[in-house]
């Protein structure tokens, strides 16, 4: 360093001595210098060089040199100004003919890595997750920088380390996870640290109120060999809301999930106050279980803070039926009989029998018990039965809370029953049918009342389901028109008489009603643009019963959409063309459409349209090159020229119709508020512009950017400087 200033000033010396003959004679003095380096002592160009008084400025040259000419004999200030380099003065003594040493050194600021925030604030909206920052090395070296923090709701941050080159700046992505935040305010810091200091980044949530979810235990029930069910109460479905329910079992007190023998999730769908319950399966046989109802939530896994206990069979109960026995026409009266074949681990605790006038008794209707509880055969005598009725009767166990039905057996109380068959359904329309019957034997008593009875769930109806009386007595054909029936529906239906209180019936019957189907075709897509288009079709028939809705339904990844993808809907049905205008798009994108209607409750789809959005185009901008003063005569340089560079990777579709920069001192320059230059051509690749009226030390951005026929499109700003 020693050697270079010594050459600097051997320099300057002699500029002197050769030119102090020329201004021997003259008025006035000028002052000829070099800024150097104060670490190295090298040459600093483009330099600001303040000269008070007098308020003339001027620029080092690459080699550092500078000169005031002209200038009245006297003390003067000089100031210097360079990005990167903290501000110089001097005092020098100009003498009227001759050459002042202005000879001066300036000092490197030390390179650091700063944030262009002081916080980031993700605010309480849920769908804000990321947000970033920018770290900028303003200093003359590489920096390597880390980032540091301690916050158990930053998910990640992207980058955490790195090499930052001079001049240049890099974004920083920070990710948070909301179900981790507490609620209200929550706060931490991101520390940027590197060897020449930190700076601190506050980064700032609201997190919502939470709460905790509340269960209890209600009842258990149908305990078998290896299954049960189980039964609790949502009291509190919590903040934010449960995403799991479900009950715990073990052979262990206090089950929970990370020891239980088994559990079993029941959905979401409950609400604060409802019962929930589920069926459990593959419980071992003979064993005592205890259980207990469980939520999730993201503030974590909630229990009921009671349990229950239940005792799986260990061996069933078996019992066997035997006829009826005994039956007195006139009295009404029956013997029912059966036999224990094993008691069952535990033992039956009670017997009996169980009877009706309907298929499938149980003990809900008439029943009888039996003392005892060993094995064999048991009976009972049973009176007060109606007469001319058919009785179904069997027996039961109840072991362990659980009811065992034997066999049913069937028997009748009927000396003459009538006799009638169920013909089939004629004139069948989507709403209406008519039945017919033909009665072969009027009994005896004789009938008193004749007609139909019907179900569309049940498929052997009875008077206790739809039924209609038909006029008329004795033997014969009858038939009824019946309305009112549901659209493309699934019928069953029987003739009956009643004869002494009592339904006799014939042979079952089904029938299905009609349907008109919904038709509808997709048309082709029209106004067609980046982000929205308008889907086209037709219902050409609404169907009978008409459809309820209709749209369409549309995706970028299967040729046949169905309204599980992407759909937007109108409801009704109008015979006609229909249209929906949908936005939200992805630009540059291939769609499959169907139009579609749902006819009682099922969809009804056009054929696919395929169509594409438009494609932006796409620029980036590159660093401007030829960043030089402009001479405006005298040694003047007041302002700047630099070309600036872009690249067009993509014309779009359509093609782009013009393409400049937009340049200006705000960071973010556009081409209709900022100033502007249009580059002419189209298509792909790289081009360039000239700027000559750019302000010297100032500090600009510029932006490449294309238009489209939806506006402008931009790529990067890039900041540089006329120093």
């Amino acid at each position: 360093m020693k050697n270079l200033t010594v050459f600097a000033i051997t320099l300057i010396s002699g500029f002197l001595i050769s030119c102090k003959d020329d201004i021997a004679e003259s008025p006035t003095g000028s002052i000829v210098g070099t800024v150097a380096d104060m670490t190295t002592g090298e040459p600093v160009p483009t330099v600001s060089v303040n000269l008070d008084p007098g308020g003339i400025s001027t620029l080092t040259g690459n080699d550092g040199n500078y000169m005031f000419e002209d200038l009245n004999a006297g003390t003067y200030s000089i100031s210097l100004v360079k990005e990167g380099y903290k501000p110089a003065e001097k005092t020098i003594e100009v003498v009227a003919g001759d050459y002042a040493n202005g000879y001066i050194l300036i000092e490197r600021i030390p390179a650091t890595v700063t944030v262009d925030r002081n916080s980031l604030d993700f605010g309480d909206g849920t769908e804000v997750n990321s947000l970033s920052f920018n770290i900028v090395n303003s200093g003359y070296e590489d920096l390597e920088w880390t980032i540091e923090y301690e916050c158990e709701w930053i998910s990640r941050i992207k980058d955490t380390e790195g090499t930052l080159q001079y001049g240049k700046t890099q974004t920083i992505v920070v990710f948070i996870d909301r179900n981790l935040l507490l609620p209200g305010h929550n706060e931490t810091v991101v520390v940027v640290r590197t060897s020449n200091g930190s700076s601190d980044l506050r980064v700032t949530a609201i997190g919502a109120d939470r709460d905790d979810v509340i269960v209890n235990m209600t009842e258990t029930g149908s305990v078998m060999m290896n299954s049960a069910e189980v039964y609790g109460l949502l009291v509190n479905e919590g903040i934010p809301r449960y995403n799991e329910l479900g009950f715990v079992f073990s052979d262990e007190p206090e089950p929970v999930l990370e020891n239980s023998y088994a559990s079993v999730t029941v959905g979401t769908t409950f609400a604060s106050g409802d019962t929930f319950g589920s069926p459990v399966e593959s419980l071992a046989s003979g064993t005592t279980y205890h259980v207990r109802a469980y939520a999730k939530n993201s503030n974590g896994v909630f229990y009921s803070s009671n349990e229950l206990t239940f005792h799986t069979v260990g061996k069933y109960s078996e019992i066997m039926s035997e006829n009826v026995s005994d039956i007195d026409y006139l009295t009404g009266e029956a013997t029912f009989n059966a036999t224990v074949v094993d008691p069952g681990i535990p033992a039956f605790t009670e017997k009996g029998f169980c009877w009706s006038t309907s298929s499938s008794p149980t003990v809900d209707d008439e029943k009888v018990r039996v003392s005892g509880t060993s094995a064999g055969h048991f009976s009972t005598r049973v009176s007060n039965l109606d007469l001319q009725r058919d009785y179904y009767v069997r027996p039961y166990l109840i072991q362990n809370g659980n009811v065992i039905y034997g066999d049913v057996m069937s028997f009748n109380t009927v000396s003459d029953a009538p006799s009638l068959t169920t013909s089939s359904v004629t004139d069948l329309t989507a709403t209406s049918a008519v039945f017919n019957a033909y009665i072969s034997n009027s009994g005896t008593p004789e009938y008193t009342e004749r007609g139909f009875c019907w179900s569309g769930t049940r498929s052997v109806p009875s008077l206790e389901d739809n039924k209609i009386r038909v006029q008329g007595s004795g033997e014969g054909n009858y038939s009824t028109e019946v309305d009112d029936l549901d659209y493309n529906s699934s019928y069953y239906v029987r003739a009956y008489v009643i004869q002494n209180e009592r339904a006799f019936y014939g042979n079952v019957v089904s029938f299905t009603t009609s349907l008109v189907p919904t038709e509808i075709s997709t048309g082709q897509v029209s106004e067609i643009g980046t982000n929205e288009a308008v889907f086209n079709g037709e219902i050409s028939e609404v169907g009978d019963p008409r459809c309820s809705q209709y749209g369409f339904c549309y995706s970028a990844t299967t040729d046949r959409p169905t309204i599980n993808d992407k759909r937007v809907t109108k409801y009704g049905g109008i015979k006609g063309r229909i249209s929906i205008d949908v936005d939200n798009l992805e630009s540059g994108t291939t769609y499959y459409v169907r139009a579609y209607a749902i006819q009682e409750g099922q969809p009804v789809y056009g054929e696919t349209v395929v169509f594409t959005t438009s494609e932006l185009p796409s620029v980036v901008t590159l660093s401007p090159t030829e960043i030089e003063p402009v001479d405006m005569g005298g040694g003047l340089y007041l302002y700047y020229s630099a070309r600036f560079n872009g690249n067009v990777t993509s014309s779009g579709d359509p093609s782009y119709t013009s393409k400049g920069f937009a340049y200006g001192t705000t960071r973010d320059p556009s081409a209709t508020a900022d100033n502007s230059v249009t580059v002419s051509g189209r298509g792909e690749g790289k081009y360039s512009a000239v700027v000559s009226n750019l302000t010297a030390n100032r500090t600009y951005y510029v932006r490449a950017w294309v238009k489209a026929e939806s506006g402008y499109v931009y790529g990067e700003s890039i900041q540089f400087s006329t120093f």
